[in-house]
């Protein structure tokens, strides 16, 4: 870790912690969970069927959700992290998984507020190869910046937010920083509705590698936005126009960002989101929440970590009563790249799980994915399909255990990345809450790897 990356964590940490110290417990909830146990695979590498190894591995791990909406501190914290140590394969030990630390905090309410966010998320070493042990690369995005407010006359006010961002990849040379800052003039028509136009300017800079600073570009978005928040719907949109410039290439064109919620009864609802941008220094998790318990796509292209236009939007519908919860999703990830040599990407994936309390003590859940990935420029294409299961039953309130199975198969178009793998594990878990009354009553879907 640089010196820079350490000021920077500190101050983000810092300016969360000055809330969570203040957060009053009734309003907060953190709720964690500890696993150990062993897992077995018989391909942990995930490689062709001549070059299958199985392997038998030690596990422990940790998974913590939650956070709190209202009050002057409103943050979010979610994390998911598996240790594995292969007892009788030439794998290294590996840990698996990401985490999400984001906040606010109100110095002056309604006026001025310091905003702050540690990202951690993995992806592919080699894009071309499956995710494994020895093939996972570290990506940690770290922010932080203010918003200012101020009313103008009647109905109509103003937001300018500043932020700088700074992404680092543990294994390739291509971190890099964005300054900037986005500027909204707007009328409020509601409670919790607003409307009017904005504008944003950008400046991203790429900190490693010999063609670091060619690179280098700056955004610049103008559009109109609208924010609707009801009794069953929200609803938010900013649409426009934009365009980024670099040492030797330039893009331009539309832009937009919307998202909406619905629910339509008191079992179901819907979400569908959408984004069109140049993405900066963020880690690009698409619309979704990124906490573990959200979804969404995480953008697994390090070919365009580079300056690109990015298409990101998902579609899909929520299920839950006392017993049953089910979730269906249909995402999609489209991005070019506006280094000509480095093509064009796109990740299509369709999933769906579902969930059943048995008992107060018992509960299932059965899940499957199928995606499929193309990357241009290295005419390489892959589909995978995914299924498996997990069984949980608690001895008490804290105390359970936790069986999963799955299966994987993949098959690869022009490279030698085709596998299959049955993968499974049995973990002993202990359940409790940091702030606030425990609330976890689902055990979660370990990290199996």
């Amino acid at each position: 870790m640089t010196k820079t990356h350490a000021r920077v964590l500190a101050m983000c940490t810092s300016l969360i912690s000055i809330g969570l110290q203040a957060a009053d417990q009734p309003e907060s909830a953190l709720d964690y969970t500890l696993r150990a146990g062993f897992a077995y695979s018989d391909n942990i590498f995930r490689a062709p069927s001549p070059l299958q190894e199985d392997s038998t591995s030690a596990a422990i791990g940790a998974a913590l959700h939650g956070g709190r909406e209202t009050g002057r501190l409103r943050y979010k914290a979610g994390l998911d992290l598996m240790h594995y140590e292969y007892l009788n394969s030439s794998a290294d030990p590996e840990t698996f998984g990401r985490a999400l630390l984001s906040g606010t905090y109100d110095f002056v309410p309604d006026h001025f507020s310091w905003n702050a966010a540690i990202d951690f998320d993995q992806q592919r070493g080699d894009l071309l190869q499956p995710i494994a042990p020895g093939n996972v690369e570290n990506v940690t995005t770290l922010s932080t910046g203010p918003t200012l407010r101020g009313e103008l006359f009647g109905a109509m006010d103003t937001e300018l937010d500043g932020h700088y961002e700074r992404a680092y990849y543990s294994g390739n040379s291509v971190d890099n920083q964005t300054v900037g800052g986005k500027l909204k003039l707007g009328r409020r028509s509601g409670p919790k509705s607003r409307f009017g136009l904005g504008g944003s300017i950008d400046d991203v800079s790429y900190l490693g590698g010999p063609l670091s600073s060619a690179l280098d570009f700056q955004r610049s978005e103008a559009f109109l936005y609208g924010d609707l928040n009801g009794a069953r719907t929200d609803f938010s949109a900013e649409l426009g126009y934009s365009q980024a410039d670099g040492e030797s290439f330039s893009g331009e064109g539309p832009l937009a960002r919307l998202r909406l919620e619905r629910k339509m009864s008191p079992d179901l609802s819907g979400f569908l989101g959408f984004r069109l941008e140049y993405p900066t220094s963020q880690q690009g998790l698409s619309v979704s929440d990124p906490t573990p318990s959200g979804g969404g796509i995480v953008n697994t292209s390090l070919v365009t970590s580079s300056p690109r236009q990015a298409q990101t939007g998902e579609l899909g519908f929520n299920y839950s009563r006392t017993r049953s919860q089910a979730s269906i999703g249909i995402y999609r990830l489209d991005e070019k790249s506006l280094i000509a040599a480095l093509g064009h990407h796109t990740y299509d994936e369709l999933r769906a799980s579902v969930t059943r309390t048995f008992t107060p003590l018992a509960r299932g859940t059965l899940y499957a994915s199928y995606s499929k990935e193309d990357f241009s420029a290295a005419a390489q294409k892959y589909d995978e399909v995914r299924g498996g299961a997990v069984f949980a039953y608690d001895f008490t309130r804290s105390v359970g255990i936790d069986v999963r199975i799955e299966y994987q198969e993949r098959n690869a178009d022009g490279n030698n990345s085709s596998y299959n793998e049955f993968n499974g594990g049995v973990f002993l878990r202990y359940s409790g809450s940091l702030l606030g009354r425990n609330t976890a009553t689902s055990s979660g879907i370990p990290l199996v790897r």
